[in-house]
């Protein structure tokens, strides 16, 4: 039996395909080597629907890393004009938004805008996340989770 050809003709990650064929998949676990556009592609992916999501790291350390406005995980694609200017705040203990940024009154910052349109956390305090129903996530991006 043949694979599916999850790549595209540049060698990257196809996202639009691999949504397609695993729309019944609770779980899609795709790894591979560095740069194929496993967590670009697939931001960039989650991004496109409109929906809210939940991006993890494995420790909180590394999610604390990529909490930083200037670190999110959708740095890359607000650079490359795919999504809008990005900032992150603090929602919770452990638990950073991810928002539409607005320049503040003097330019010197930007400024959360509305609701978050995602959110970082890890797995390692997710746990203890309490009181908090998440309804509105539709996706879960787990990164670097060996």
């Amino acid at each position: 039996m043949a694979g599916i050809n999850i790549f595209d003709k540049q060698g990257y990650l196809d996202w639009n395909k691999i949504f397609k064929v695993t729309k019944k998949c609770p779980f899609i676990w795709v790894t591979g080597n560095r740069g194929c556009g496993k967590t670009y592609g697939c931001l960039s992916k989650v991004w496109s629907t409109g929906d809210t999501f939940m991006y993890l790291r494995r420790t909180q350390k590394q999610a604390d890393i990529v909490s930083k406005p200037d670190t999110h995980p959708l740095k890359a694609l607000e650079a490359d004009g795919i999504v809008p200017t990005l900032t992150t705040k603090a929602v919770a203990k452990d638990l950073t938004g991810i928002y539409l940024a607005e320049p503040s009154e003097d330019g010197e910052k930007y400024l959360a805008s509305g609701l978050p349109r995602g959110y970082i956390s890890s797995i390692s305090c997710f746990s203890s996340l309490r009181g908090l129903s998440f309804e509105e996530v539709k996706y879960l991006v787990y990164d670097e989770f060996c």
